[in-house]
């Protein structure tokens, strides 16, 4: 991903910075107790929407104890991620609602009499979202 700005909101303990990606989804950096989180929001959303947002990069990189990284690991590590982990995590997250909101459906039919195939589907769409 490309980034179109970053700017760090804490040095040490945890490390922190906020930005925004070239198509305008902000992200949300942490480090803290060596492990690295990278966070995006919604799509011209703002950075609170990345700080609650959907991890895209997680990785123990440091002891328990480190807090400390510096912003040329940061930005090496961003452009590290290949672009099927924003795609496929927002697709699977898409995907899973649907599912579930399908499945909703689909009970309430089958509750207010529906055919009894509308069963077999449920639990389709139950195995898919074990899965």
């Amino acid at each position: 991903m490309i980034i179109y700005k970053i700017k760090q909101t804490c040095l040490a303990c945890p490390s922190q910075w906020e930005g925004y990606f070239a198509d305008l989804r902000p992200f949300y950096v942490r480090y803290r107790w060596g492990y690295l989180s990278i966070c995006i929001g919604k799509k011209g959303g703002g950075i609170d929407s990345a700080i609650g947002g959907r991890e895209i990069y997680g990785k123990k990189i440091g002891d328990e104890y480190d807090g400390v990284i510096d912003e040329v690991t940061v930005l090496k590590l961003i452009k590290e991620i290949p672009e099927e982990n924003f795609s496929q995590r927002l697709i699977r997250d898409i995907l899973c609602k649907f599912e579930r909101n399908r499945l909703v459906r689909l009970f309430w039919y089958h509750f207010l009499g529906g055919k009894k195939i509308i069963a077999k589907q449920v639990e389709e769409v139950k195995k898919s979202l074990n899965k």
